[in-house]
């Protein structure tokens, strides 16, 4: 059979066909047949998730690819009783002592720490004037009381029914304490889910026809709402997204705020200033939207040019961009911010603006970092707008983290002194995760499934909701001590979230 040419069109891989069959399908080179003719190894590891090989490239001397050797190495020890002779490895492999998530060669060890992504990630903070180790964290005597006393045990029925008693008395003191402040006050925590309430902008309706799951739109609405409702919207704000991920809830709340501004503007849109967001996260993440911001301001500001036949704007589309609102991502932990020298920069300064705290989902101790990081700020002493946060993940909360005035106030709760405020901040930790780690699928409110404490799913998840009450309430407590204004709401059902419950701060001047 002759080759099969198909000009004009260009493949963008070469072709070939099968033998013996004139209309024989076309299929692309594999790697391993390129040019240069020289043969690609494949990983012979078996992956049983996914029920095939793995496709990495190994060396030819070599069974394995790096992803794969320790794995296969283990395997091989546990299959031979203990001999792995037969993975021909060089020399042995292990896991990087500094990111586990990737393996190195023994041999390389000290070379690897010097130039692992690992270090210069850890390093390259520490070189910047906000860096300021543990500046808003509490004292390192309270760390170590808390790693001294984190051993227990939570499997024994003795445990539960020591442990169980103390905490539902400990909320009845709770209440207690707050209807005697407050006589309107509820045990149950008010529902307010704001989401499409109002006149809602284009852009979130157009977000609630996009999206299938609509989970997160929901809750990102419904905190925009809050937002509204509590004076803290506007592009007369700069907003500070605490443990901000990927910054979607900025990303939509910057949209949301452009929109509503020139279309209200469209005869001065070049004279509208812009809201500016700082963005913070510990970590790297993938798919950012922080670019997003301002491609975003850009296409609004087109569209409307276009309807307002406003072709000729004062501004060249060069310079658009630099009307947009200004975006700047920080990766550090919040407990080593030092926010003042931040804050100070000419982009947030150039006009005398309130900053406002929002945070979708600030996991475990962030929470109490973050309000201990606003309560350290001096230049919030007078430009603090307000914070709209939903917290999340009480069960990897920190005593260590706790604010002082929390710990206080939990003391108050439990009636005990300070030596067993740990003991007891563990109990409420490991008690949290029956009402927010949900359900496994069959179980039903009555099942007990032999659980050490024999009390049934429905019994777990209320004594869970009641443990984490008292956290919240304890924050609550610490910031209203400092003079804040401050609730907590459920801002979405809990079958959008387990983690439902938002907290809203606001200055006591700004408070309508």
């Amino acid at each position: 059979m002759g080759e099969i040419h198909d000009a004009p069109r260009k493949e963008p891989f070469p072709l070939e066909t099968l033998d013996g069959d004139q209309n024989a399908k076309k299929r692309k080179i594999t790697k391993s047949q390129k040019k240069d003719g020289k043969p690609k190894f494949h990983c012979t590891y078996f992956m049983k998730s996914k029920n095939r090989s793995c496709k990495m490239m190994r060396r030819e001397s070599e069974k394995y690819c790096p992803a794969h050797i320790i794995a296969a190495t283990e395997e091989q020890k546990n299959n031979n009783g203990g001999d792995s002779e037969e993975l021909g490895t060089e020399s042995q492999r292990i896991p990087c002592p500094l990111d586990p998530s990737h393996s190195i060669w023994e041999r390389n060890l000290k070379s690897h720490v010097k130039k692992c992504n690992k270090t210069k990630a850890i390093k390259e903070p520490e070189t910047k004037s906000w860096f300021r180790k543990n500046f808003n964290s509490c004292s390192s005597e309270a760390h170590k009381e808390a790693s001294e006393s984190n051993n227990l045990d939570t499997k024994s029925e003795d445990y539960y029914k020591y442990w169980i008693p103390v905490v539902e008395k400990a909320f009845a003191n709770l209440i207690s304490i707050l209807q005697a402040q407050d006589a309107s006050f509820s045990e149950i925590l008010p529902l307010e889910n704001k989401s499409g309430e109002g006149e809602s902008s284009s852009v979130i309706k157009s977000r609630f026809k996009e999206l299938g799951n609509q989970k997160h739109i929901i809750q990102q609405s419904s905190l925009i709402s809050h937002l509204i409702e509590n004076g803290l919207y506007g592009n007369d704000k700069d907003y500070i997204e605490f443990g901000c991920g990927r910054a979607e809830l900025s990303r939509y709340l910057a949209k949301d705020i452009v929109y509503r501004t020139l279309c209200t503007h469209k005869d001065q849109l070049d004279d509208v200033s812009m809201p500016g967001f700082l963005l913070i996260d510990r970590s790297g993440s993938r798919m950012k939207m922080d670019s997003k911001i301002a491609k975003d301001y850009m296409e609004v500001r087109q569209s409307i040019d276009l309807s307002t036949s406003n072709t000729k704007s004062d501004v060249a589309s060069s310079e658009l961009s630099k009307l947009a609102p200004f975006v700047l991502r920080l990766k550090t932990d919040i407990k080593d911010l030092y926010l003042d020298d931040v804050l100070q920069t000419p982009q947030f300064q150039k006009i005398s603006r309130k900053f406002v705290g929002i945070s979708k989902h600030l996991c475990g101790c962030a929470t109490d970092l973050t309000l201990q990081c606003i309560l350290n700020a001096k230049t919030l002493e007078t430009q603090f707008g307000g914070l709209v946060v939903a917290m999340c993940c009480r069960h990897v909360c920190d005593y260590s983290m706790f604010l002082p005035d929390s710990k206080r106030f939990l003391s108050q709760i439990f009636e005990c002194s300070s030596s067993k405020l740990v003991s007891i901040f563990n109990v409420l930790t490991k008690l949290v995760s029956w009402a927010t780690n949900g359900r496994r699928p069959g179980m039903a409110d009555d099942d007990i499934n032999n659980h050490p404490s024999n009390l049934t799913v429905l019994q777990r998840e209320a004594l869970g909701l009641k443990a984490r009450r008292i956290i919240d309430e304890c924050r609550v407590f610490a910031m209203r001590e400092k003079g804040y204004n401050v609730k907590i709401a459920r801002y979405v059902e809990s079958d959008i979230s387990l983690e439902n419950v938002c907290m809203i701060v606001i200055p006591k001047n700004e408070d309508k």
